[in-house]
């Protein structure tokens, strides 16, 4: 089959199946854009980038690669967790000023920040790329690449990128913005705001049957001497901590039962469902242990850190949102009075 058939082919297949995604198949839609750049375009990486706008870094959303030994496209997320982009002198700004498509044969590595493909262990050659705007707000990247020096993309590989990218554009920008208003962009956790809705909503659910719900318990949580930490590591070094801390978290949490919350800083919150706190304190003490038993490494800097949680009830401890924020806060001011690195749950005086 010609280049120009596989494309047509591609591209009638993608029309019948993309539009009908919703948000809720968001990682069906990823993977599935993501494979028609493996397999179609025949690219060694491609991968969706989120923008995050205070910052002006992509970090990664998820990437597939063509790995070297088992011949087949893998997910290579996991190893870029921590990779940022940095958009400042980087030439993806000029895509994105331009706000279309464009391929860049025979790259200068000095021109594009290719930290992801190093990670991968992959040399890339030629690039190609599409800016994903939603109201005219930038909030992500399309960017697939090919090593072999004897394979440029050319016009024809554009078109059939132009094709895919306009097909999912409106579709991938919704879902990218539905990720800004419930995510935090950088630890990924539940934003705040959302959160709330979460809890309300439990708290709805509780009312309507108490009979038959049971209670859930409210964590806060903070970094003991983050500050210490930002001042002698700097603030970059001090954003990874923040993300390993969600991400040690999110070990104790159950996927669509349990829900964690970036509160501000250093501060999470984190509700576990059918949980009283008589419970709720393994939970934190398993926290605590991992802590401690797993000191994380980041750019050659072991970095130990410790945590202190306040706890509290739902129903006992407060009945109402507002009542439980303010309950847990001072069970978590406790905690930090009496030594730091530990728990506590919240008493009347």
């Amino acid at each position: 089959m010609t280049k120009e058939l596989k494309y047509l082919s591609a591209i009638s297949s993608s029309s019948n199946h993309l539009p009908s995604i919703n948000y809720n198949q968001k990682e069906f839609l990823y993977r599935l854009v993501l494979g028609y750049g493996i397999d179609v375009l025949n690219a060694d990486r491609a991968s969706f980038f989120i923008y995050a706008k205070e910052e002006h870094y992509l970090y990664n959303r998820i990437t597939l690669y063509r790995h070297p030994e088992i011949k087949a496209a893998v997910d290579g997320s996991s190893q870029l967790t921590f990779t940022k982009i940095f958009l400042e002198n980087d030439s993806r700004s000029q895509v994105i000023e331009k706000q279309f498509s464009c391929f860049f044969n025979n790259i200068g590595h000095s021109d594009f920040n290719l930290k992801i493909d190093a990670i991968l262990g992959i040399k890339t050659t030629h690039l190609i790329m599409c800016p994903l705007f939603f109201q005219n707000d930038f909030v992500g990247l399309i960017e697939m690449s090919r090593q072999d020096p004897a394979q440029p993309f050319d016009s024809l590989d554009s078109i059939f990128f132009e094709s895919i990218t306009s097909i999912t554009q409106a579709l991938i920008s919704n879902m990218f913005l539905y990720e800004w208003v419930i995510r935090d962009s950088l630890t990924s956790s539940y934003a705040i705001n959302y959160f709330n809705k979460i809890i309300d909503n439990h708290i709805a659910i509780f009312k309507r049957h108490p009979e038959k719900s049971e209670p859930f318990s409210l964590f806060l949580m903070d970094i003991d001497n983050f500050k210490m930490i930002n001042d002698t590591y700097g603030h970059y070094i001090g954003d990874q901590v923040i993300i390993r801390f969600a991400d040690a978290i999110n070990n104790f949490v159950r996927k669509d039962i349990d829900y964690l919350a970036r509160y501000g800083g250093d501060e999470f919150t984190l509700l576990i469902a059918h949980c009283p706190y008589e419970n709720a304190y393994i939970v934190a003490e398993r926290i605590l242990a991992y802590l401690k038993k797993n000191p994380i490494k980041i750019e050659g800097n072991n970095i130990n850190f410790s945590i202190s949680i306040g706890i509290a009830q739902y129903n006992i401890h407060g009945s109402d949102r507002k009542t439980l924020f303010i309950n847990a806060d001072k069970a978590l001011y406790q905690a930090k009075r009496s030594g730091k690195n530990r728990y506590t749950i919240y008493h009347e005086h």
